[in-house]
């Protein structure tokens, strides 16, 4: 993605930049900032992003086939290569001879907004302070594209924690339910997420300041079971980000499901919903589990640790890559548990642990409230996490607040 900075670099003069872009897209020192701040970034993965033989792998930041295409081969992570078209710029250019300069809105007198809709593609992207991620609903591909459920039909997309494809189809390990919701009818074994969205669609609410993204989908494809979900992001007012919520989203789910339901099993649906998966390795290299996690009241600790918080309900997980989790209402009661995510699920990490709730329904309509957490820095976050105890009034926009039915 950094090669659009050295194209532009490379194809344009100082000159010409100033007539046709905006101010900031102009400075050859912003553009340096922008560019080589990434290859810094990938600087540090130098071990991870090679084969053995020195190439570059065919994945993300390690190689990993799960999420390769038909059409991929070793020469798709050479088109990287573009990023140094301004090795073709003569010493003397403005590139070279300028100032690296930061991201332009980091000190801007008016920043970006934290919280932003984009219309057409239908998306919410929020800027928190220690999280860059969007919200996401009506996107599908045309064509049937491996893992096209967790690449497109996700609720989020991370650029801190990525995303996970599924590395088989059997039991919650491998489906890798991060950022969505899924069902179950045969006792937990295969799961379905979504990927056909209907009505997708942003509602203004907050007296038309605050975005909500909703959409419905009909789970097996048969009218019996149907799952409407609003994506609320954080309120987009300042005074809604000093509550110490802004890394926080929430979903609003309904979900019905018909009489005489054909997908019930012993009378019930099995229905589970995940934050983002976390690094889950400790210190010692091993895979985080519940009984070798520290005490993480300790909420400054930089080492790894993954815990439960089971007394209310809620699940987190909390590693040298950042904190995530989910907490619900009171509404439908469901069983939290970190899960060890089944190997090379993640873009980022090849081991990880997610944060999960689950349970089971009956016929009838079923409400859920959920809030989803998530940050880099680890230094500060119980005290964020603690802030969902103050409730929800202030983080579900009043309209939509109205619509929910708690039983």
């Amino acid at each position: 993605m950094a090669a659009f900075w050295a194209a532009l670099a490379f194809t344009f003069t100082p000159e010409d930049m100033s007539s046709l872009f905006p101010p900031y897209l102009s400075n050859p020192g912003v553009i340096k900032g922008l560019l080589f701040r990434n290859l810094r970034w990938w600087s540090k993965h130098h071990e991870s992003i090679f084969n053995s033989d020195g190439t570059l792998s065919i994945g993300y930041v390690y190689p990993n086939m799960y999420f390769t295409e038909n059409y991929n081969s070793p020469g798709p992570p050479y088109w990287g290569m573009k990023a140094f078209l301004v090795l073709a710029l003569p010493a003397h250019q403005p590139f070279w001879t300028s100032e690296e300069l930061p991201h332009p809105f980091s000190v801007a007198s008016t920043p970006l907004p934290v919280v932003y809709p984009i219309k057409h593609p239908l998306h919410i992207m929020v800027r928190a302070k220690y999280h860059t991620y969007l919200l996401s609903t009506g996107q599908a591909c045309h064509y049937p594209l491996k893992a096209t459920q967790a690449k497109y039909g996700k609720f989020s997309y991370s650029a801190t924690f990525g995303f996970c494809v599924p590395t088989g189809g059997f039991m919650l390990d491998q489906h890798a339910l991060d950022g969505i919701i899924g069902f179950s009818d045969d006792g937990g074994e295969v799961w379905r997420s979504r990927r056909i969205v209907d009505n997708p669609r942003i509602e203004m609410m907050g007296e038309g300041t605050w975005p909500v993204l909703a959409g419905a989908w009909d789970v097996f494809g048969d009218g019996e079971v149907k799952c409407e979900t609003w994506l609320v992001p954080p309120p987009p007012t300042a005074a809604g980000m000093e509550t110490g919520k802004e890394h926080w989203y929430v979903r609003v789910h309904r979900v019905s499901i018909a009489p005489g339901c054909r997908h019930l099993r012993d009378g019930k649906l099995l229905s589970a919903e995940a934050s983002w998966a976390v690094y889950g390795q400790g210190s010692d290299a091993r895979i985080l589990t519940l009984t070798s996690a520290s005490a993480a009241s300790s909420e400054d600790s930089s080492e790894s640790q993954s815990l439960p918080d089971v007394t209310s309900g809620a699940a987190y997980a909390v590693s040298v890559g950042g904190a995530v989790g989910l907490f619900p209402t009171s509404m439908g009661k469901r069983a939290a548990e970190v899960l060890a995510v089944d190997a090379n699920a993640s873009l980022i990490w090849p081991r990880t642990v997610l944060p999960t709730l689950r349970g089971g329904l009956g016929e009838g309509e079923r409400w859920f409230v959920t809030g989803v957490f998530g940050r880099r820095v680890v230094r500060g976050w119980k005290r964020e996490w603690d802030a969902v105890g103050e409730g929800w009034e202030g983080m579900v926009p009043a309209e939509l607040r109205r619509r929910i039915v708690v039983g």
